[in-house]
């Protein structure tokens, strides 16, 4: 292992402890409303490959305007969810319009008719398993535009498990920098993700740390390493 990669490794651990001194997050998702689930999914479709706060900010402005609770009642109309995701939103005090509204407007609406258009619903889906890959297939299956990395995302988010990574390009990038996966490895299959996947939980599993702890250290530090020595 070279000298980068154990810094990394140090620096990732001596990490992990501030981010758990701060965590605050006690999310039971068999306490949240189906609304509240629908905005988490919804907003872990919005944010793939657009800057994070831009979907939030989209997200609150659906909650505000009471969309998701009609939507969860009503399918509504393709050209009308484009119309909202093509409209300019403000954020940090200028307004932005969101990347793909077409392309996103054809997978929210995919979403809904496939989940509440079916008579079904979220929470209904969620409680068909404890198995969280079993349930993560199944979210990937009905939700179009939500792959593995969203889907362990959405996951996470409402506390229905810390057993599934969220393998973004930082975590990869560590991943090749302590050699549990070889520099030249390319996540562009299922198959890859899960066998990625193991491997990352079994290293998180021997070092005694939360996945989710160690992924929001790894994103951290490599962020900063990224910006100062890439």
């Amino acid at each position: 292992m070279s000298i980068n990669s154990i810094i990394l490794e140090t620096a990732v651990k001596n990490f992990i402890p501030h981010i758990e001194h701060h965590d605050l997050k006690n999310v039971n998702w068999k306490e949240l409303s189906e609304v509240n689930l629908l905005e988490e999914l919804v907003l872990c479709l919005l944010s793939s490959s657009v800057k994070y706060e831009v979907a939030v900010s989209y997200i609150g402005y659906f909650t505000e305007a009471g969309f998701f609770k009609s939507w969860i009642l009503n399918v509504p109309n393709q050209n009308e969810l484009y119309s909202i995701l093509n409209t300019p939103i403000l954020v940090k005090s200028r307004y932005v319009r969101y990347r793909f509204p077409k392309q996103k407007s054809i997978q929210l609406y995919s979403l809904i008719v496939n989940v509440y258009g079916q008579g079904s619903s979220i929470k209904q889906i969620l409680n068909k398993s404890n198995d969280p890959k079993f349930i993560r297939e199944n979210l990937v299956e009905i939700c179009s535009g939500i792959g593995n990395k969203q889907s362990s995302m959405f996951l996470r988010n409402i506390g229905f498990t810390n057993k599934l990574a969220i393998l973004d390009t930082h975590l990869i990038d560590y991943l090749k920098a302590i050699q549990i996966i070889p520099s030249n490895f390319i996540l562009n299959t299922n198959k890859k993700y899960i066998l990625v996947e193991d491997k990352y939980l079994d290293y998180a599993v021997s070092n005694n740390f939360d996945m989710s702890y160690l992924d929001s250290a790894i994103w951290s530090i490599m962020k900063v390493y990224k910006k100062e020595f890439a």
